[in-house]
Parts: C-alpha cells; sequence; structure tokens
C-alpha cells in the first residue's frame, strides 16, 4: 500500500486539531490542575500526532505500525482522562475535544487495519515508486536529511507558525512574567532587609519607575530619592511592564528603620502588555512582609493608586481604564486596604470603563472588589450591563446584605446573604459564574449561591459604584471602593481565600 507524506495524513491533521482543542479546554481547568490532569491531558493529544509522524519517518511499514499503535494507545489514554475530567469538571464544553478524538480513533484503527494487510516488512516509498520484489528503496536525500525528514521538519515549521503558536507565546509570556515578579520581590525585600539592618546608617526603599522610556526599580538610601545612595539598579525583562504604578509614574516604598514597615499595605503590579490576562503581583503588608501572586483569566484590575488623577487605569494591560465621574476623592493609603482608594459620596460619583467587549462576558466570570460602605441601603458596588437586576449581565451590590446577581432577561439568579453588612467596616466581596452556579464569597467565605439556568444579557456599560440604567448611572455607592478585578474565569474557593488573606 503506498504511504503518502505525514502531513498529507487526513489522521495526522486530525490529530494536530486534537492537540489544538486539547490546549483550548484544558485552558480553563482550574490552576491547581495545571501539574495534574491538563499536563496529562496534554501529554497524551500530543503524543498522538507525534508517533504517527515519528513512525513515518521509519523505512518499514512493522515499524510505522508499532508507531501508529502508540498513537491509538494515546488515544485511550486520552480518552479516560476525559471521562474523569467531565466528572470533576462538569461544566465545560468538552464537545470539540470529543468529535475530534472519534474522528482520530476511527481513522487510526481503519489505517491500522490497512497497513497489516501489506507485505510484512515493506519499506516506504521515496514517491517515485513503490517497493518491489523484497528489494528495499533508499529514500532520496537532500542536504544530509531524507526527504521525509525535511518534509517533517517544514510541516512542524507550518504547525508551530499557525495554531500552535499562540501555545508558545503565551508560555513564554507567562514565564518572562514570573521571572520579572520574583526579581521585583528579591528587589523589594533587598531594599527591607538594608533598612532593618540600617545599612550604612540608612533608611532604605526603593523606587518603582513606568514612563515610557523605562521599566526600571532601584533600590536606593538616604533621606530621599534626589540625594540617594543607590545599591541597584535593574529593568523588567523584555515585554514586561508595570500595571501599578501605573502610567507615567514611580512609586517610592520607603522601610522604616529597624522595624522595615511601610506606611500601609501596597501592591505592585506586572504585565506583559499583551491583554492576555497573565498578571504578576508582588504584596508588601504594612509590617514588610513581601509576598507574590501569579494569576490569569483578568480582564480588569483597578488599584485606584493613581491619588490625582481622574482615570483609574487598568492594570491587565487590557486597556480598561475607568473614567471618574463627579470628581470622587482621592483617599490616603492608611484608610485604604492598600495603597490609595476612592471614597464614593453615594449621590452622583462613580468611575465608568465605557461599553467594552472585554468586560461583557458571555461565559463564566468573576468579580472581586474591598468596600468599606458609609450606609447599608440598595447601592452597586460593581455592575455590568444596562437595566434592572433581570437585563443587567452581572453585579455586586449592597442592601441591608450582600448579592452577585446575574441577570437572564426576564428574571435574575442570586447569590446572596442578607443582612450581613455593617456600615463602616471593610469587606471584601466576591461573586463567580462559573456556567451553571452563582456564588457569593463574604471575607473569603462562601456565604450564599443559586443556579443558573437562564439566558445571560449583554451590552450596557461598565461601572465601579453605580450601575447603568437605560445609559443613565443610579444606585450610587456610598463609602470607600478599592482593588476592584473582573475575572473572565470563576475564581475557586482556595484563590478567593488566598487574596482575602493577602489583605485582610
Amino acid at each position: 500500500m503506498p504511504l503518502q507524506s505525514y502531513k498529507e495524513l487526513i489522521v495526522w491533521q486530525k490529530a494536530v486539531e486534537l492537540v489544538v482543542a486539547v490546549y483550548a479546554l484544558t485552558d480553563k481547568f482550574p490552576r491547581e490542575e495545571m501539574y495534574g490532569l491538563v499536563s496529562q491531558m496534554r501529554r497524551a493529544a500530543v503524543s498522538i500526532p507525534s508517533n504517527i509522524a515519528e513512525g513515518q519517518r521509519r523505512k518499514d511499514v512493522p515499524e510505522f505500525l508499532h508507531f501508529l499503535r502508540i498513537a491509538d494507545a494515546s488515544s485511550a489514554e486520552l480518552e479516560t482522562q476525559i471521562v474523569i475530567a467531565k466528572m470533576l469538571y462538569k461544566n465545560l464544553a468538552y464537545a470539540d475535544v470529543d468529535r475530534l478524538l472519534k474522528e482520530v480513533q476511527k481513522i487510526l484503527n481503519v489505517f491500522i487495519r490497512k497497513l497489516k494487510t501489506s507485505v510484512h516488512g515493506a519499506r516506504l516509498p521515496d514517491g517515485q515508486g513503490s517497493a518491489s520484489g523484497g528489494k528495499s528503496q533508499k529514500l532520496k536525500t537532500c542536504g544530509g536529511f531524507t526527504l521525509v525528514e525535511l518534509l517533517i521538519v517544514i510541516a512542524i515549521m507550518a504547525v508551530i507558525s499557525t495554531a500552535s503558536v499562540g501555545m508558545f507565546v503565551r508560555y513564554r509570556n507567562s514565564q518572562n512574567l514570573k521571572l520579572s515578579t520574583t526579581e521585583v520581590a528579591t528587589a523589594v525585600r533587598d531594599a527591607n532587609k538594608r533598612s532593618v539592618t540600617q545599612e550604612d546608617g540608612k533608611q532604605w526603599a526603593i523606587r518603582l519607575s513606568n514612563t515610557t522610556s523605562s521599566q526600571q526599580f532601584k533600590v536606593w538610601g538616604g533621606t530621599s530619592f534626589a540625594s540617594a545612595t543607590i545599591a541597584s539598579t535593574a529593568s523588567l525583562r523584555n515585554g514586561i511592564q508595570f500595571g501599578n504604578p501605573s502610567t507615567s509614574s514611580t512609586l517610592d516604598l520607603i522601610f522604616s528603620a529597624i522595624t522595615g514597615a511601610l506606611s500601609g499595605n501596597t501592591v505592585v503590579t506586572l504585565n506583559n502588555g499583551g491583554g492576555d490576562g497573565l498578571v504578576g503581583d508582588i504584596i508588601i503588608t504594612a509590617l514588610g512582609k513581601v509576598s507574590t501572586r501569579n494569576d490569569s483569566g483578568l480582564v480588569g484590575y483597578w488599584h485606584f493608586d493613581e491619588n490625582t488623577s481622574s482615570t483609574a487605569y487598568d492594570a491587565t494591560g487590557y486597556g480598561n481604564s475607568g473614567i471618574l465621574q463627579s470628581s470622587p476623592t482621592w483617599t490616603s493609603g492608611s484608610n485604604c486596604k492598600a495603597g490609595y482608594c476612592l471614597t464614593l459620596n453615594g449621590s452622583s460619583q462613580y468611575v465608568s470603563a465605557g461599553a467594552t467587549s472585554t468586560l461583557d462576558l458571555a461565559g463564566d466570570v468573576s468579580v472581586t472588589a474591598w468596600v468599606r460602605p458609609n450606609s447599608t441601603s440598595r447601592q452597586a458596588v460593581v455592575a455590568m450591563g444596562d437595566g434592572d437586576d433581570y437585563t443587567n449581565d452581572y453585579q455586586i451590590f449592597i442592601d441591608t446584605g450582600a448579592y452577585f446577581s446575574v441577570g437572564e432577561g426576564s428574571s435574575a439568579t442570586y447569590a446572596m446573604k442578607t443582612s450581613s453588612i455593617s456600615s463602616g467596616n471593610w469587606y471584601y466581596l466576591v461573586g463567580t459564574l462559573d456556567g451553571t452556579t452563582a456564588k457569593l464569597y463574604i471575607n473569603g467565605t462562601l456565604e450564599g449561591q443559586d443556579i443558573f439556568i437562564g439566558t445571560r444579557q449583554s451590552g450596557g456599560s461598565f461601572r465601579i459604584g453605580a450601575r447603568d440604567s437605560s445609559g443613565l448611572p443610579e444606585q450610587y455607592f456610598n463609602g470607600l471602593i478599592d482593588e476592584v478585578r473582573v475575572y473572565n474565569r470563576a475564581l475557586s474557593a482556595t484563590e478567593i481565600e488566598n487574596q482575602y488573606n493577602d489583605l485582610k
């Protein structure tokens, strides 16, 4: 039976499609599965086209059959892992993976049966003839490579440059971001240690600069940066930028001598500017403790640390910056959860990010915010959409208790805890939707949930501290608000608890 170059085999083409589909599916799995089901499913999926290609490089049919059987075994392994995944994560869309896996398995089985009928020990043709008379033919060579090997290299490059390129770029960006986050955290710890030990008899600090010409961090000692001793200067890795401090600004973290304390909690954020939802946070507490957190799926992140601007910048790289309406008050860090925060008056002030597709989410969503309300009457914390509870897409609001609602058109789903909010206290409110279940967390604890079975709403505007109704704001928030986030995925209970513990 004449055998084609592997790139022409439908089974290989479908297997590559399957790999891309598996990567897309597992990208939605919880982060804790990265070294569990995610890595196992991806490994099994990649093994299928890899073994088909490797078998095609061999010169005789039995060896090709051997590698096809390995590919078939990998497909069975992947099938088993998908069954397990469906039991654990029922709300994900498995249709594409199921369809492609069935197609690959069907074609593999047919191909294997046909090859088994070929003459045992036959050699693969070089494209100019077929094996005959029990004699083998040498494959035509080109520059030290066989023609088949050369075709394999070309095909691999073609795959990398199309469907797979996003995976590799995302991995590279993720690694650069993690490394830069670690490097900045190390420099922050260095400044803190120098100040605790009063090295050279000085107080020490670190300056973070987010300008068009540089993304630098400098450890310095002295009473002011102007007359400081610079101990070290470094730049963020290629493609990485600060999300906080925001555009065209600098931030000095000055540690007290001996105690190493700061004036208040601070969160420094890095992103890769690509709008892919990857973010690295360095959390520095008022006591000088430093920790890091790498996050994914963020489509909006507002620290409210600008202090004098009329814009609340988005730290994710998506560019979903908010415009301050009716001049909210910038509030000093000692009264906030991290850095500065906003005080809203409950009658006219709010932040608007407008109508943006990256916040108008059709799938999973998480919304988080630190709030200290001055009253417990009905007021919006964060809202996306237009109209009432039924026609808004998602919102967190306060009405004696705390609520996370998702509009269904003619009704709404509410995850809530009534009579849970008191004025003058800080609360960490989180709402999540994982496809079928809406959940509300207060201070890291699950407090309410409900099943969502309706149709998601779309359109309208995204507002912080108010909601949209026929294009006009209403239900203004009265109090302090800080550290607002929106994700295009459902956060896990562990992630929410860890975020609460960062700044509680």
